[in-house]
């Protein structure tokens, strides 16, 4: 799971509008990480843990 957590924190610190909701903020990175891994299945055949609480953590 920590790939993926740094991979949200990274977009946050980096891409996302620091003056927008921390929630907007949490949304978009959780946007791009789902465009992200639809790109790599690879990643998600490789850890379906991590994609599962991932899942779990966006509803």
């Amino acid at each position: 799971m920590i790939p993926l957590r740094d991979t949200i924190m990274a977009y946050i610190e980096n891409v996302v509008d620091p003056s927008k909701d921390i929630q907007i903020q949490t949304r978009e990175a959780f946007d791009f990480l789902d465009k992200l891994l639809d790109q790599s299945p690879a990643f998600g055949r490789a850890n379906p843990q991590a994609i599962n609480q991932f899942k779990k953590m966006r509803k």
